[in-house]
């Protein structure tokens, strides 16, 4: 189990769950991946591999439809954006740290 951080991001109109130790260059990556085409950090929160995992398991038990081979990314829908937001409550509220949603 790694500590770092959880984020969602919309990157041309799709959504990705990820984890990272350093967000700024993760964003970064993700701008020049996609030829700095606008990225929206939805949300990044203290967390775990371990709750990137259940972020993802959970997901894929909804009816949300996963995009890509390692089933990270996501049609844009608030279904997948209301789960992302309330298991990273659920995992704050297990460590008692404060839950932060940024904006870039």
């Amino acid at each position: 189990m790694k500590l770092g951080f959880v984020y969602l991001f919309r990157i041309h109109g799709m959504l990705k769950v990820g984890f990272t130790t350093d967000p700024d260059r993760r964003i970064s990556e993700y701008q020049r991946m996609n030829g700095y085409r606008q990225l929206e950090v939805l949300g990044l929160v203290p967390g775990t591999t371990n709750d990137e995992k259940q972020i993802l398991r959970t997901l894929h038990y909804w009816p949300t439809r996963s995009i890509g081979p390692f089933r990270e990314w996501f049609d844009d829908s608030q279904d997948v954006i209301n789960v992302w937001f309330m298991e990273t409550a659920m995992s704050e509220d297990k460590r008692a740290n404060p839950v932060m949603a940024i904006e870039v």
